[in-house]
């Protein structure tokens, strides 16, 4: 198991992430894992893009599973749809 962080996730970037609890199957593909321009000194700023074709979800925390991660809770925000594609971002800052 890895811990939450941007070079954790930064392994797992372009891979498949399933959404706990869903009434259907629905699979998240991390698509982008990116560092914020400006970190305050003593913690780790970093945002992920997630994008997802098995409908939409509204503004919520989600239960998202990784075979090679820890189970984990994440804010996701819609952020653009292309045709049927939806995209999602969760930041995180992280006190080091």
């Amino acid at each position: 198991m890895s811990e939450l962080t941007h070079s954790a996730f930064k392994q797992h970037e372009k891979t498949a992430f399933t959404l706990k609890g869903a009434p259907k199957s629905t699979e998240l593909h991390l698509d982008e894992v990116a560092e914020a321009p400006h970190t305050p000194e003593g913690y780790e700023s970093f945002s992920l893009v997630f994008a997802c074709k098995d409908g939409f979800l509204e503004q919520a925390t989600y239960t998202l599973e990784h075979p090679e991660m820890k189970e984990m809770d994440v804010f996701l925000v819609p952020i653009s749809q292309d045709g049927d594609t939806v995209y999602y971002e969760s930041v995180f800052n992280i006190q080091k």
